[in-house]
């Protein structure tokens, strides 16, 4: 089965990912978020963060905030992204699919990047032919281009 937790920007898709995550039995579901990071009320960065152990990586920073804090994989639209955050989510859905890891994987936030052929774009094409059971996070302003895209045919939308 596929889930597709969907919403505007800033409507608490991620948040909704990860009260999901946390209502599945132990060992049965795993993958990673992307947490809006905040210092104080100003938004700082987004992360990627392993569902299963907690560790985490910068994925994105504004591009007027970027001053060499991590190594830039490039940029899109107004972020610079993080090479350390695209290994680190690939590495999580790798290292599940090498240990033949049948439960469901989530993955967060499928979107313009991933429609451009970057980000997580190949990372889930690969989920997607392992049969698992799978929840991402979509942007409702993406969710028919997502479909099409990923041939995405089956699926229920979480609000």
């Amino acid at each position: 089965m596929i889930r597709i937790v969907s919403g505007p920007i800033d409507s608490g898709k991620t948040t909704r990912m990860q009260r999901r995550y946390a209502a599945c039995r132990p060992n049965t579901a795993a993958g990673f978020i992307s947490p809006k990071i905040y210092a104080g009320d100003r938004f700082q960065c987004y992360q990627i963060c392993c569902l299963a152990d907690g560790r985490t990586a910068p994925l994105a920073l504004l591009q007027e905030e970027y001053t060499g804090q991590f190594v830039p994989a490039f940029q899109f639209d107004r972020f610079i992204f993080a090479q350390a955050g695209f290994e680190l989510g690939d590495s999580i859905i790798e290292d599940l699919m090498a240990a033949g890891f049948r439960g469901e994987i989530f993955i967060d936030e499928i979107g313009p990047l991933e429609l451009s052929g970057r980000g997580f774009a190949a990372t889930l094409t690969r989920v997607l032919r392992t049969g698992n059971d799978l929840t991402i996070c979509v942007r409702e302003s993406c969710l028919e281009e997502v479909l099409a895209k990923f041939d995405i045919k089956e699926y229920l939308v979480l609000g």
